[in-house]
């Protein structure tokens, strides 16, 4: 799923990333619903979720900021949100003064029928190019 996010506000603590657009980077067969920015898996299984959030800041803003980008699992019978994965940064320079910071998560991971699976994020003010972002899962 493309992302059309952009978000105004810096913050340390993750939150989740709700705004998907549904189609481009990402698989949705086999009966996955897309609910309230997150997936909702069809049936147990074995699955690979992935997602890759480009982070875009001009050179003049604060360096000293912690990105952070986690893939989350709610299971809706024990009411429990589950840290599956962390982040994976990847860092570049461009050459008109920005930076340029792809982060990136994936895993493979058993789940249950109606696991919700999404993404929380920190310093989400930074996510300034949506068309790079991606978020998906897919059976094994």
């Amino acid at each position: 799923m493309k992302s059309f996010i952009f978000f105004s506000e810096g913050n340390s603590d993750p939150v989740t990333l709700k705004s998907w657009k549904i189609g481009g980077h990402c698989y949705m067969n086999n009966g996955m619903k897309f609910r309230n920015g997150r997936i909702v898996v069809p049936i147990n299984g074995t699955y690979n979720i992935y997602s890759l959030i480009n982070i875009m800041k001009l050179s003049n803003e604060s360096l000293d900021t912690k990105y952070e980008i986690g893939i989350y699992k709610y299971n809706i019978l024990t009411m429990m949100e589950e840290k599956l994965s962390d982040s994976y940064i990847l860092k570049s320079r461009t050459k008109d003064g920005f930076y340029s910071t792809n982060m990136f998560v994936s895993l493979d991971a058993y789940l249950q029928k109606h696991d919700e699976i999404y993404v929380k994020a920190t310093n989400t003010k930074f996510i300034r190019n949506p068309s790079l972002n991606i978020f998906g899962l897919y059976m094994l």
